[in-house]
Formats: C-alpha cells, structure tokens, sequence
C-alpha cells in the first residue's frame, strides 16, 4: 500500500465520458455517479466549444484555449496547403500534415507540453478513435495507450501486447473497449508517479447513441458501462493507496441530439450552383471554404441567402469581416472564438433544432445535415442539447455536494488541472483561454447577451465570467 506522500505532491485524474449528457445522468443506471455527485462539485452550465464534436472539444480540454486560437476547428476540415481536407480521427494524416506543411495541426500548447517542459508527463489511455486520443498530446504519442495504434512507437506497441486486444463488441456498441481503456489506466498508467495528469477517455455512450439512439436500451447500456469503469477505477486507487492523492474531473465533451432530417451540406450546394454562380466554394461537413483561398466576394452573400432560406439553416456563422452584419449572418468569432490561424472557414452552419422527443421519450432533435442514413442520434450543432456537457469535480478543493451554475466549458478543464496541480498564478498568465473552475461560486457575477441577426431562425446566447467570454448556443428569438 502506497500513499500520496509517496508521489510527493498531488495528481489529476480527468474521466471523459464521450456524448454524456447532464440529463441523462440517472441515479439507478450510474449509481457510481450518483455518489460521487454528494463528494464534489458539480458545474451545471458546463458548456462544449463550437462545434460540438468530439475532437475540436478534445484538443479544447487538452489546450485550454477555444478553435479560433488551437486550430481544430471540426472533426473534419480544410487546411490550406494539405492535398484534401483532414479527417481529424486518422493519426496518419494529422502526422503527414505536420511532416508535409512543417504546421503543426494543434497550434497552442497542450497539457502533454506543459507538463513535458517540467520534467512531468500526460498520459491517456483511450478507446477514441487513435486521431482524436493523439490530440490530446500529440508530441507525445509515446504516452498514449488506444486499442486501436502503437502510433508507431515500439514501446507501445509492447505495452499493448501485454495487455492484449480489447474483446470484439457486438454491434456498433464500445462497452469492452471502454473496458479495455479502463484495464489500460489501471494496469499501466496509474503506478507510474511521473504521471501528474491521466485521461482516460470512454467512447461510451456516444458510440450506442449514435447507433441505436438516445434512450435506447443499447444506449442505456453504455450509461451503465461508463459507471461500471468509473467505479472499477476508484476500487484500483483505492487497492492501490492512491485515492487520497488524486483529484478526479468527470467530464464530457458534448450533449446529443436525435436525427431529424438528413441531407449533406455538400449535397445542397450542388442545388445551390443551379442558381447561383459559386466559383471554387465548397463544402466540407457544416462549413464552407475556398480551396484556392480566392472567391468571388459577391458569390458569399449569395450563398448566404441561399443558406438562410433553407428550412434546417437555423445559424450561420463568417469569419469573414466584410459580411459582418449581412442580413442573417453572426461572426464566427461570437463561438470560436477569434480566429488566429487561416483554417476557419468562410461560412459555418449550425442547422435548425427543436425540443422534439424521439422514440424512446428523450428530447431534443436537430435538422442534421448528414447523407449518413445509419445515424440515429448526432451532434456538432449550437442546439442546447448539443452544448451542454457533464462537469464534475472531486477532491479536496471542491466543495461536496456543491452546484455551481456558472457558465464554464471545455475550455476551462486544463487551467483547472493546472491549479490543481500547484500552479496559482491567473490562467492568463499562461496562455489559457480558458479559467479553473476551483475560481467559480455560486455568487460569481455573470453578465448575459443575447444576440440575434436580422432575418436569422435563432438567437445566439453568449456568457461573460471573469472577463472571459462564452458561447451557450442557439435559443429561440
């Protein structure tokens, strides 16, 4: 039996579980949960960065800034000088971008170099896709542990035959890979006191949600997985000695929403070019961009009026100035953040969303704009149901049985374990976007904005905190 005086100093334990959201965080299926709710503090207006998907709000949590700054700015995107877009999930071509560009995909610093630079490290053990697990420390592949890659490293690669291929899962279910990342952690990553900070990182319930849908007993299931990890981690710190040493982040990247309506953006612009002159413009998942970086600057608010005509067009966002103000149309920095790299795209749309409950009685349905018939539920939207996320915190510096409904988000979960970690000067002072979570309480004052562009299905809510700026999402205007 180990004790936390054996490490010296205290440790950061961050439990993403993937798609979870707040909602659906049920007593009877997450009892693990449940207890853990009375031991810390849970964050209710914990939001997801825009856009909602799971590896632009990965490299958020990991950053510390929002997409307008890190440079993932969606699951999919365009990269001036790469040969096709870049699917953000393939650790291949994230590592021959960098090697053909000399860019590097992730441009601020993640928790993985901050820690490096003193002589500590981040590790992660995942069953995310191996892009979306490499994000989270990409100039440190060596330290992650994904079922599915070594990342080349032959230390992994002996790592992850001793451990051994998760079992096969039935369907499109994750549960034994979670199982297997869970096994990971314990295994390997946890006695290792060198790790200052760990991710694990659960693809569940998001993988069954997708598939099978919010509420469905497959989805359910998943519910009960995560629990089921979560609880095996606390019996291995507690075997262990280590419980009293770690302070412990549950967190999710983003909320989900039923399928409503599918059809890709790609294939509505081919509609589009029936009536109006689009040069080179197009489509890549829910933005627009120019591959050559030229455009006719009257093609865009054509386009643009196009797009909010649509019936599933419910925002549209620009990075581009000269259409600031253009009838229906917000900046794209109100909910990136502003942009400080050329990957943002010209045109953003986050499609239409309404409270609908789908078969199983879950609310919460989006215009999905997707040619992918097998989705049943999604995410990637400004809907509330889409930005809201799970956000609890345990350990000695948070309050037990605490609720905080302070807005805060993914953006602020590596300031937070770095004040957990020792370090107390503002989250500024090291480049954050982002502020720690231990700053907020109940009184914290909070000042509002709703904005609305003319002609435009959806208002836009934005938050400001201790003099950081953030992005809720759409609401009805």
């Amino acid at each position: 039996m180990r004790g936390p005086e054996t490490y010296g100093h205290r440790r950061v334990l961050i439990i993403g579980a993937d798609g979870l959201r707040p909602d659906l965080v049920d007593p009877e299926l997450m009892p693990t949960y449940h207890a853990l709710l009375g031991r810390g503090s849970l964050f209710t207006a914990f939001h997801s960065a825009f856009p909602t998907h799971t590896r632009v709000n990965m490299t958020t949590l990991t950053t510390g800034t929002k997409p307008g700054r890190h440079g993932v700015i969606n699951n999919t995107m365009y990269v001036a000088g790469a040969a096709a877009p870049i699917d953000t999930a393939d650790p291949k071509q994230l590592m021959e971008f960098e090697r053909l560009s000399g860019e590097r995909v992730v441009l601020t610093p993640t928790l993985g170099d901050r820690l490096r630079a003193r002589g500590e490290r981040l590790a992660v053990a995942a069953c995310s896709t191996p892009g979306a697990s490499l994000l989270w420390n990409p100039r440190n592949p060596q330290r992650i542990l994904n079922a599915g890659t070594d990342y080349g490293d032959a230390d992994l690669a002996a790592v992850r035959d001793k451990l051994g291929p998760p079992e096969a899962d039935a369907g499109r279910t994750k549960y034994n890979a979670c199982r297997w990342a869970t096994r990971a952690l314990i295994d390997v990553l946890l006695d290792q006191p060198e790790n200052r900070a760990i991710t694990l990182w659960l693809t569940e319930p998001d993988a069954s949600q997708h598939f099978y849908g919010l509420g469905s007993p497959e989805a359910l299931e998943g519910l009960r997985v995560v629990d089921e990890c979560v609880a095996t981690v606390l019996d291995a710190l507690a075997t262990k000695g280590l419980a009293e040493g770690f302070d412990l982040l549950l967190v999710s990247d983003h909320g989900h929403s039923s399928v409503r309506r599918s059809g890709s953006l790609a294939e509505h612009l081919v509609e589009a070019r029936e009536e109006l002159d689009l040069g080179d413009l197009i489509a890549v998942a829910d933005f627009v961009y120019s591959p050559k970086g030229e455009y006719d600057p009257a093609a865009l608010p054509r386009l643009a009026d196009w797009l909010l005509e649509r019936p599933w067009c419910g925002l549209l966002f620009t990075s581009v100035p000269a259409l600031y103000g253009h009838r229906g149309v917000l900046p794209l920095e109100l909910a990136t953040g502003p942009s400080s790299h050329g990957r943002a795209p010209l045109l953003a749309v986050s499609p239409t969303w309404n409270h609908e409950a789908n078969a199983f009685g879950v609310p919460g349905s989006v215009d999905t704009l997707t040619s992918y018939s097998p989705l049943k539920s999604t995410h990637g939207t400004a809907s509330p149901y889409d930005m809201r996320a799970f956000c609890l915190g345990v350990g000695p510096r948070f309050a037990p049985g605490a609720r905080i409904d302070v807005p805060c988000g993914t953006v602020d979960i590596a300031p937070t374990v770095w004040d957990l970690l020792g370090n107390d000067a503002p989250s500024a002072s090291y480049g954050f976007d982002g502020g720690s979570l231990l700053a907020l309480a109940a009184d914290t004052p909070v000042r509002r904005e709703r904005l609305a562009a003319e002609g435009s299905r959806e208002a836009v809510e934005v938050a400001h905190v201790g003099g950081r700026s953030y992005f809720l999402g759409s609401v009805a205007p």
